[in-house]
């Protein structure tokens, strides 16, 4: 009986979700970089420029979600992308608006 062979993901998938995880740090850390968790408020300049990288952030996950889905032919691959962009774009409005005391 021959060995069973599972499937592995090729390189560029997993250059993909390598480019997927620092798009969610630029999303999710760089922002706590320039303003602090902790911090009850702050300056609206360090608040807009944090939002900016969870923008970009997002917009990098979308994208290899979207490369995914050409790739595989897959419509869940956009979840892949869309999910978390969608969630860190809510947090990091919910983020903004704390900061800023809007509200």
């Amino acid at each position: 009986m021959p060995p069973i062979r599972w499937p592995h993901p090729g390189r560029a998938t997993l250059a993909l979700i390598g480019v997927w995880v620092l798009g969610m740090l630029l999303a999710v850390f760089v922002p706590a970089l320039i303003v602090p968790p902790a911090a009850s408020d702050a300056e609206t300049g360090p608040v807009l420029l944090a939002f900016a990288c969870t923008l970009a952030g997002a917009a990098v996950m979308t994208g290899v979600g979207w490369l995914l889905h050409r790739k595989y032919d897959e419509p869940l691959a956009w979840s892949f992308g869309l999910v978390p962009a969608l969630t860190v774009t809510v947090g990091g409005i919910i983020m903004m608006a704390t900061k800023l005391g809007v509200g």
